[in-house]
Order: structure tokens, then C-alpha cells, then sequence
């Protein structure tokens, strides 16, 4: 991945739409870090591309498609500009199916609560919406897309404990089953949350 950002430029030099290319390219790119965990400034790079400046703000959706994933994603993307938010949107597999992830800057009114509710519909009915963490810059972006999608893998075990399953389903709701199928920010937040009071009554 280290010279990601010179293959981009060759291979929108190829293209006969260069700005069509770009822009694609630069989101497939930029998501396909995200989900393997990177946040580095070359990711950053390729955020103020796609004109998310560096201390922005965002929050993450992901779910299962209603119809297809293309069709999801269009809708999320359309629903969260007519809020006055901005909006970049991508598939990932998860397991035998696949999840549209949604990363949102929440400009105008597009809140996580407003949000939500207004594309519920995009998504599968019988399925979980996972709603990540409001954060801030590229590690922050990559930090909730990583929650939701955790989220939705340990959603089934969740609702064997709990019914009916909330929706959209906060990834904080699910911490400890994150934390048991390997999510290291679940496990860092559950020893966080346990050593909170600890720590207080030491300093009593």
C-alpha cells in the first residue's frame, strides 16, 4: 500500500472519464484502508480529496441491503445530502452476505437519530442497522466503520439475549460481544468502563 497514491494517478492518467475515475477510485481506495485498519496520513490524503477536511467530524451506518447494495447506497448517499450532510458509501462482505457501510459527516441536520430513522427503509427489515460512534478525523473514521461492522457480526448473539434487538443497534450496546470475536477497541472501552469506578474510589 505504500504507493497507492502514485498507482491512483496512473491510473486515472488511463482513463477516458478522469474525473469519473478519480473519484471512484479514491473511494474504493480510501475504503478498502479503512476496513484493514489503516488511518495513516496517506489516508487523510484521501479524505481531503474526497473534501473531507482533517479535523472533520463523522459517524458511521452499516446494514444489509433492503433490495440490492447499489440501490442502498444510492438511496443513503441521496437521503443524507438532502439533509445537508455528506456522504460516502461502500460495500463489504460479511460473511455470505453484504453489508453497505455509510460514513456521514453530520452537517445541516444530518444527525446519527435523524439519519437513521429516514433510511431505515433502505435497509433489510429483519436485520440489524449498526450505528457507530461519532469521531473525528481518519483514525476516528476508520475507528467507527470498524464498530459497526463488528456490530453486525456479533448481532445474532445479542439477540439471543436480548428481544426485541434496538434498531438501529449502537455499538456500544454490543461491546462485550464485540470484544469476544476480536474487536480491540470493544475490549480497551469494557476495561475502560470496569476500571472507571476502581480508579474513583482510590481517589476518594
Amino acid at each position: 500500500m505504500s504507493d497507492f497514491l502514485e498507482l491512483l494517478a496512473a491510473d486515472v492518467a488511463d482513463s477516458s472519464a478522469p474525473g469519473i475515475a478519480a473519484t471512484n477510485r479514491v473511494r474504493t481506495v480510501l475504503f478498502e484502508c479503512l476496513f484493514n485498519h489503516l488511518a495513516d496520513e496517506r489516508v487523510e490524503s484521501l479524505f481531503t480529496i474526497l473534501g473531507f477536511e482533517h479535523d472533520f467530524d463523522c459517524y458511521a451506518i452499516a446494514g444489509y441491503p433492503a433490495r440490492s447494495a447499489a440501490r442502498t447506497a444510492k438511496e443513503i448517499e441521496k437521503i443524507v445530502a438532502d439533509f445537508g450532510g455528506v456522504c460516502l458509501t461502500a460495500k463489504r462482505p460479511i460473511g455470505n452476505s453484504t453489508a453497505v457501510v455509510a460514513l456521514i459527516r453530520p452537517v445541516g441536520a444530518a444527525t446519527p437519530e435523524i439519519i437513521c430513522n429516514t433510511i431505515d427503509p433502505s435497509f433489510a427489515a429483519d436485520r440489524p442497522i449498526a450505528l457507530g460512534p461519532q469521531r473525528t478525523g481518519a483514525d476516528g473514521a476508520m475507528r467507527s466503520i470498524q464498530a459497526t461492522l463488528y456490530c453486525l457480526q456479533a448481532a445474532p448473539a445479542l439477540a439471543a439475549t436480548v428481544q426485541p434487538s434496538p434498531r438501529p443497534l449502537r455499538t456500544d450496546d454490543a461491546l462485550p460481544e464485540r470484544a469476544l470475536i476480536g474487536d480491540a477497541d470493544a475490549r480497551d472501552e469494557l476495561v475502560r468502563v470496569a476500571q472507571s469506578p476502581l480508579l474513583t474510589s482510590a481517589a476518594a
